[in-house]
């Protein structure tokens, strides 16, 4: 019975190193371009690909007036990062974005900061419990038009705000 059990542990956790094993550093960004200005999150049709698909470290673009994020863009763009935050200590994580325009999080599939619309450089912020372990992340961007920057910031419990350090986050490798 108990060589069953450790059987069954062995290969619980060779799977979840396999698992561990398609992470790789950054966040899968996907940048879309629109001809129009945008006023909102748009809806990307199915057939519409990205004009730019890389794995950024991490999301602290500065507002500016032009090449977003070093893409050449500096209007009507959408994007979409993902990946996963790792998380060592449990407790309560207080997420920011601070963008030009909209933004908007969620963690685990659950909305964690809206700052939707049309707006100078702002932030918002909320706060969500966490596990140790990875959490998956999607985090939204789109700019109209004029000027434009995002950033992502957290504060861990009993730390400090600071940009999300790129050693927390991690995307599949499946997903690049």
């Amino acid at each position: 019975m108990k060589t069953i059990a450790f059987g069954a542990l062995l290969i619980a956790l060779a799977g979840m190193l396999r698992a561990g094993d398609d992470l790789k550093p950054g966040l899968v960004g996907e940048y879309y371009e629109f001809d129009e200005v945008i006023g909102d999150f748009p809806k990307i049709p199915a057939d519409k690909k990205p004009s730019i698909r890389r794995v950024d470290k991490q999301v602290n673009v500065e507002n500016s007036n032009s090449n977003f994020n070093n893409t050449n863009i500096d209007r009507g763009l959408y994007v979409k990062w993902s990946g996963f935050v790792k998380i060592e200590k449990q407790g309560k994580y207080k997420f920011f974005v601070e963008s030009d325009d909209g933004s908007r999080l969620s963690v685990d599939s659950k909305p964690v900061v809206n700052n939707s619309g049309t707006h100078p450089m702002e932030k918002k912020g909320g706060e969500v419990d966490l596990a140790p372990g990875q959490h998956e992340i999607k985090l939204e961007y789109f700019q109209g038009d004029g000027q434009m920057g995002c950033k992502f910031s957290w504060a861990p419990p009993g730390k400090n705000e600071e940009i999300v350090p790129e050693a927390v986050l991690w995307h599949n490798v499946k997903a690049e």
